[in-house]
């Protein structure tokens, strides 16, 4: 079988993505994080091959979202066969949910749309890149639901050894409050004193055995 993408003068899609993540470190002055980063190589590969760049489409979204803008987009240029191929410059800027990016792998199988990533060098519009492809996803969503295991059995043992998860407890200086409180100040005002919510102090009310202070009305 030839593949698709030894044709000349193929219609393709250069589809990057960075992270919601990776987007905050590049406004933090991370270069390697600039969809630029993917697409310049990406452009300069079809040029090499002949193939006609019909669109440039990014994401900046978490490759774990089902819908993501620019991939939709992408999707939707091929179901109305308006373009044979999609270039990425690696596999898991298509997604990294398994049951998803097989669907799409399907779909664009059935529309005989070849996805060719650059990094792994995988031509998809061949069985043997198909394949290839299904295994390099496999791999991708192992090693995210092994960093998510990581990360959850990291907070267990910290809430085993007694150490705080979350945000830090808020700290109330009750006796300021009981002062205030004694001066005839409601609780709005204390919580407006000491720059806290007024959940807050009335949770530290309650456990220190509660004090409403003066009636308020909104209270």
């Amino acid at each position: 079988m030839t593949s698709a993408t030894d044709k000349s003068n193929l219609r393709v899609v250069i589809y990057s993505r960075v992270s919601t993540a990776e987007g905050h470190r590049k406004s933090n002055g991370d270069p390697s994080q600039d969809p630029e980063t993917q697409t310049q190589p990406l452009r300069d590969y079809a040029d090499r091959r002949g193939w006609d760049v019909v669109e440039e489409v990014t994401d900046r979204e978490s490759g774990t979202k089902a819908s993501r803008p620019g991939w939709d987009r992408v999707l939707q240029l091929a179901r109305s066969r308006e373009l044979d191929g999609i270039l990425v410059a690696a596999l898991d800027r298509i997604g990294r949910s398994l049951v998803n990016v097989v669907n799409d792998l399907a779909e664009l199988d059935a529309l005989g749309v070849a996805l060719v990533s650059r990094r792994e060098n995988l031509d998809g519009s061949t069985p043997a890149g198909r394949a290839m492809i299904g295994m390099c996803v496999i791999f991708a969503q192992l090693e995210s639901e092994l960093t998510g295991a990581r990360v959850r059995d990291g907070m267990a043992r910290a809430k085993r050894q007694g150490k705080s998860i979350g945000r830090p407890k808020v700290q109330v200086d009750l006796d300021r409050v009981g002062t205030l409180l004694d001066e005839g100040k409601s609780q709005r005002q204390v919580a407006t004193i000491l720059g806290i919510g007024r959940a807050t102090l009335a949770k530290a009310l309650k456990e220190r055995g509660g004090r409403k202070g003066s009636p308020e009305p909104d209270l």
